[in-house]
């Protein structure tokens, strides 16, 4: 009687076949216990890597998104949802754009734990650099402790993360200081930081110092707020910020900063207060472009570094700073 054939000796195209119904986590898990797949897995499955992670606690459940690029460009995403249940937890997993959600149980696992135990799986076998990755706790400090403990060790186990993005929501300046430093400070160019919606404003001070900061592009800060700030943003490209400690020293400071080489092209504030507001227009004096039935003021500034003017607009509550060079 003749034997089933085994993976190992079918064909390629009948692997490249059943691998399409296979998930990030059952190729990592071939890749690793399969010494005789290995060549084959990083040959022909380069899309186990992922381009972007994104991670979103919430109350009873653990949700994550990962997106794929092939070689062609074309992107793909998974959408994997891990939830408590009786005597265990369930994992739910389905593909963007396919009639494929497949939901299998786990005994005596919690959903934390599941989670936790693939992530740490994801990020031992992510090779290539991420464009971006995401994490967003739950909006609520007591029931994300454990969830933000569990991240730290899965950081720590898998050593620095290598993503170009950085994206941390619903977080604390504690909490920043905690995982940035997980991140691979020679890859990281992009950051935005959401604080927790509480009214509390976070200061940077500890963050700024970190080697990561010197390294960044650009910036996007909600609820966070920063000292000095032409000192400490004149080396990226871009910077945002919604802050209600602006001043018109601080808008001072930046408008000078334009006025020197650099790297700064453009920079957002949206801060909070009518007297700001009317202080920064007695600063900027009179507007030299005023929009009909639009809240929309500019001014132009020429700047002594020659083929360069800078823009200021406030629309609303946002003053904007441009580096125009003709």
């Amino acid at each position: 009687m003749p034997l089933e054939p085994t993976l190992l000796s079918m064909p390629e195209v009948v692997k490249d076949h059943l691998f399409q119904y296979f998930s990030y986590f059952d190729i990592a898990r071939l890749h690793k216990t399969c010494h005789d797949l290995r060549d084959y897995i990083t040959v022909n499955r380069p899309d186990a890597s992922y381009r972007m992670i994104e991670v979103f606690q919430a109350v009873d459940n653990i949700q994550v998104i990962l997106k794929t690029e092939d070689k062609d460009g074309e992107t793909n995403s998974f959408f994997l949802k891990y939830r408590e249940q009786e005597g265990g937890c369930s994992i739910e997993t389905v593909e963007y754009n396919r009639d494929n959600k497949r939901t299998r149980s786990v005994n005596g696992v919690s959903y934390l734990e599941a989670f936790f135990q693939d992530f740490g799986l994801l990020l031992k076998h992510q090779k290539s650099i991420l464009f971006e990755m995401e994490i967003t706790p739950v909006n609520s400090q007591k029931q994300r402790s454990q969830f933000w403990k569990a991240m730290q060790k899965a950081f720590e186990r898998s050593g620095r993360i290598r993503s170009q993005r950085c994206i941390l929501k619903h977080v604390t300046a504690p909490d920043v200081l905690s995982i940035l430093p997980f991140f691979d400070a020679t890859c990281i160019e992009n950051i935005e930081l959401i604080g927790m919606e509480d009214g509390q404003v976070n200061s940077m001070d500890g963050i700024i110092e970190l080697k990561h900061w010197k390294n960044l592009k650009s910036v996007i800060l909600d609820d966070f707020s920063i000292g000095n700030i032409a000192q400490n943003i004149a080396h990226l490209n871009y910077f945002c910020c919604h802050t209600p400690a602006l001043t018109v020293e601080d808008v001072f400071q930046i408008k000078n900063m334009f006025f020197h080489p650099t790297q700064i092209s453009s920079c957002h504030f949206l801060f909070r207060g009518s007297n700001l507001k009317q202080n920064l227009y007695n600063f900027l004096g009179p507007a030299e472009e005023r929009q009909e039935n639009e809240p929309v003021d500019k001014w132009s500034f020429r700047s002594p570094i020659a083929q360069q003017e800078l823009k200021v607009t406030i629309i609303h509550e946002t003053i904007s700073f441009e580096r125009i060079i003709k």
